[in-house]
């Protein structure tokens, strides 16, 4: 499958400098970043940045097994295929295109990464993918999340975040803990946002991260709380690779 990849996309992204800021310890962890063509070089390109706060940046093909990845970080994309069991009977489905070099990774290579304990973290279609594997329950299409910002709740905050998705978790398998949730303007529960594994280092948010990296100097920095929102990312990614 790695040959099959646009050659052009790969060599305008190996320009992108892939050194880690200066924060100690940092050179030493290789950061993974699984790619797909489809999607957009600039997309993927916000996930290089984001990730070289934490070490050396590799892409990752979604064929390839890198044992010597201190992290491994599954991007957003397109929608999780249709026929995933994980999925909720729902008479709203309006199913997006999906992405066959993440389906063949979820199918194929993902639990090889898992019984090799590779730390994984997962963002928007990552978390869902992570969640699926571990016996979650998804819908399959909803309203009011493919766009702008909402609130999310910890055991401590309550924060806004961005929101870019349709497809959602409703339950989480037995071996996920639920960090963070959706709420309704009443303060309802409604989704879980974020997520850690009981026994294997892997975690996810629903959000963004990686676009909210450029809005320290945004006048909606300090009003909407997207320090507090990083710090829940950067927590879990500590402690992912903690040894």
């Amino acid at each position: 499958m790695s040959k099959t990849i646009e050659n052009n996309q790969i060599e305008e992204l190996q320009k992108v400098q892939f050194k880690s800021k200066d924060i100690e310890g940092n050179s030493q962890r290789t950061i993974g970043v699984l790619f797909s063509p489809n999607n957009s070089t600039e997309c993927t390109r916000d996930y290089l940045d984001f990730a070289k706060q934490y070490g050396q940046v590799r892409l990752v093909m979604p064929d390839e097994f890198k044992k010597d990845l201190d992290l491994l970080i599954i991007p957003g994309g397109m929608d999780m295929n249709a026929s995933t069991r994980a999925f909720l009977p729902s008479i709203s489905f309006n199913h997006g295109c999906t992405d066959p070099y993440f389906e063949y990774f979820r199918s194929f290579i993902l639990d090889v990464y898992i019984e090799n304990e590779i730390p994984i973290f997962g963002i928007c279609l990552g978390f869902q993918l992570l969640a699926a594997r571990f016996n979650s329950k998804l819908f399959p299409d909803i309203s009011g999340h493919t766009s702008g910002m909402h609130y999310v709740e910890t055991t401590d905050l309550r924060i806004k975040v961005n929101t870019y998705h349709h497809q959602a978790i409703k339950e989480l398998g037995e071996e996920l803990i639920p960090l963070a949730y959706s709420t309704t303007k009443n303060g309802k529960k409604e989704l879980v946002e974020a997520f850690t594994h009981k026994e294997y280092k892997i975690s996810g948010v629903q959000w963004h991260p990686e676009r909210m990296l450029n809005l320290v100097s945004s006048s909606t920095f300090i009003e909407t709380g997207n320090l507090r929102g990083d710090l829940i990312t950067n927590q879990l990614i500590n402690n992912l690779l903690a040894p």
